[in-house]
């Protein structure tokens, strides 16, 4: 109901079916169907409360007017859109369980084609915060989804680069850093290799080398610091200049000569290194066998 003023009121709490009656001397000739502005609804079915019902006008003439009523309500929303505008979106603000009808008017003050009413249903709770009603045209509204569609795609792209920035990082790294051990393996091993000594132990086999002429000691391999080759003096023989005991406190070593010389070994001479430990200190003395 609109009074003379303009001023709109309250809509019943029901709907009437109409019939046709066999006079319709009565109705006014009604326009061509194809000059009245029509409405095309994106929601046909169930709106809820605050849900966004865009309405699509066409047809008739610039500006246009939208009058939404609910039955039962107290109140119409009637809206004159813009000079352009042909999209008008609504916040569901009608009260749950009823029924929603939204009416259009265009500059010649020319009742369009309504839309079809539709079931409100969802909370109580009509204020819907931070949502207005808007009209704007329909090149800004597929400009608005299109944004939006490249935003959301756009967010999609950033959760996949985190992935897989956190797969690289997760497993990348630990394989580097396991990689860059085994390297640092190899070259400290490598270098060890070089220098002959691996824990201060010869990395390789190396020939046993006989005492000299006279017998008086045997020449013992050693590599000082800087990893070179060098002969000691080592272990004195039993028989040999300068021997004592004393100055062999660990062992004594008799020289066998080496499989490969073809001669024989003078048992007489053959002298058998022995060791004891008396009171807590080694001494030695040599044998004759046999």
């Amino acid at each position: 109901m609109i009074d003379s003023n303009g001023s709109t009121g309250g809509v019943a709490p029901n709907l009437y079916t109409m019939n046709a009656g066999s006079d319709t001397s009565c109705l006014p000739t009604n326009p061509a169907t194809s000059s009245l502005a029509s409405i095309q609804p994106n929601v046909t079915g169930t709106l809820t409360t605050c849900q966004q019902w865009g309405l699509t006008i066409e047809g008739g003439k610039k500006p246009y007017t939208v009058v939404l009523s609910a039955l039962n309500s107290p109140v119409i929303t009637n809206v004159t859109m813009g000079p352009d505008d042909d999209v008008f979106t609504f916040p569901d603000r009608a009260d749950p369980n009823t029924s929603l009808m939204c009416s259009v008017v265009d500059a010649t003050g020319q009742w369009g084609i309504s839309s079809n009413t539709i079931h409100t249903a969802g909370s109580s709770d009509v204020s819907c915060v931070g949502l207005v009603s808007s009209s704007k045209t329909s090149a800004q509204i597929k400009q608005e989804a299109a944004d939006r569609a490249h935003a959301e795609a756009e967010q999609e792209h950033r959760k996949r680069v985190k992935l897989v920035v956190g797969l690289v990082v997760g497993l990348g790294v630990p394989i580097l850093v396991g990689l860059a051990a085994i390297a640092w393996l190899y070259s400290r091993r490598k270098s060890h290799i070089e220098r002959g000594l691996w824990d201060n132990q010869d990395v390789t086999p190396r020939a046993w080398h006989p005492p000299d002429a006279e017998g008086d000691a045997v020449g013992m391999r050693e590599v000082d610091a800087a990893g070179s080759a060098a002969v000691t003096p080592g272990l004195k023989t039993p028989g040999s200049a300068n021997y004592s005991p004393s100055n062999t406190p660990l062992m004594e070593v008799t020289p066998i000569p080496p499989i490969y010389f073809d001669r024989e070994i003078d048992q007489a001479h053959h002298v058998r290194a022995v060791s004891h430990f008396v009171n807590g200190k080694f001494t030695g003395e040599a044998k004759k066998d046999g």
